[in-house]
């Protein structure tokens, strides 16, 4: 049996740094219930899932998935259980699986209890997604329980609506593949999962830790886009900075580990010589973050680079107090 219960309303939240795709119209969860397979054993057999076309959400950058949100509308007996999130490659465009045509990418287990609500599976760290494979994007959300358990969840829904199909999938009810939940007659704006949260999957490697800022947090460089030298497609990016500071990049072929050089509170993580982008000056504004794109052709002081050579960067920047602060460092070999 296949039943749906009304209940009250949620807002999602974006996370710095973030692209969210979502499939609802107005973007916001709400409790306006979706649908469960009831069968005599297991009750909590059922899943929901949606389809997400990288090309659609005009992302050509190899990605990574952070999170995944949905909502709980009702839960029976379900206080303590987790509630899994499957993430997948699937290799036939449109509607998920069939499941020979999906690769398991990973999986986060959120915790749940007997009461509605706006739940996030944070996947730490972040799982790949790689735009050459030509794959979508698969969710699955559902409440893995064991056999004779009487446990069931009710995900959540949207009531303005979505733009494309949300699917549902029960062996015990006679659906081993994700069917569109509109064939049972419900309406389309029945689904459980609300929004995933991605962003540029960050190339190179970390190294450096460095020490806390005046926001109270250490700041983090990003890398995203390419590191084909020929591409000339590659964006830095610094977050988790004091807000309204000033500061610029620095890249070097050499590496170190200077703390508190010249007076600042951070850590100096590239040995010389240095280069500095110090006509690209960059203020954190209001969020403590900034971005960067770098011309391969314009770097400073006429440097020159080439395939092969592996380069270091870090972000500086001014701090309260009269003081700098760095953020860690990333290296790269470019191709």
């Amino acid at each position: 049996m296949l039943r749906f219960i009304a209940v009250g309303a949620l807002l999602t939240a974006v996370a710095p740094g973030q692209t969210v795709w979502t499939q609802c119209l107005d973007n916001s969860y709400i409790n306006h219930g979706t649908n469960i397979c009831q069968s005599f054993s297991p009750l909590g057999d059922s899943s929901h899932w949606r389809a997400y076309s990288p090309a659609q959400e005009n992302q050509t950058r190899d990605f990574q998935i952070e999170h995944v949100t949905f909502g709980i509308n009702l839960s029976q007996w379900a206080d303590g259980l987790p509630v899994k999130v499957n993430l997948y490659a699937d290799t036939s465009p449109g509607a998920p699986g069939p499941f020979t045509d999906l690769t398991l990418l990973a999986t986060a287990e959120v915790v749940v209890y007997d009461d509605p609500g706006f739940e996030t599976a944070v996947f730490d760290p972040p799982v790949p997604f790689f735009i050459g494979s030509g794959a979508d994007l698969a969710v699955e959300v559902f409440l893995d329980v064991p056999d004779n358990n009487f446990t069931w969840i009710v995900f959540g829904a949207n009531e303005a609506g979505q733009t494309l199909e949300t699917y549902f999938h029960a062996v015990n009810c006679g659906f081993p593949d994700p069917v569109p939940l509109t064939m049972f007659g419900f309406p389309p704006e029945r689904a459980g999962i609300v929004d995933v949260g991605v962003s540029d999957l960050n190339i190179g490697t970390r190294y450096c830790e460095t020490n806390l800022n005046s926001s109270g947090f250490r700041a983090r460089i990003y890398a995203t886009g390419s590191r084909v030298l020929a591409a000339n497609d590659l964006m830095l990016a610094a977050r988790q900075l004091p807000p309204n500071q000033f500061g610029y990049f620095l890249m070097s072929d050499t590496q170190a580990f200077v703390p508190y050089f010249g007076g600042s509170l951070g850590i100096l993580c590239l040995g010389l010589p240095i280069e500095r982008f110090s006509n690209d000056v960059l203020s954190s504004g209001p969020l403590g973050e900034v971005s960067f794109a770098l011309d391969w052709t314009q770097l400073p002081g006429g440097l020159t680079v080439q395939v092969g050579e592996t380069w270091n960067f870090q972000y500086w920047f001014r701090d309260v107090g009269n003081t700098s602060n760095t953020s860690d460092a990333v290296s790269m070999t470019l191709e």
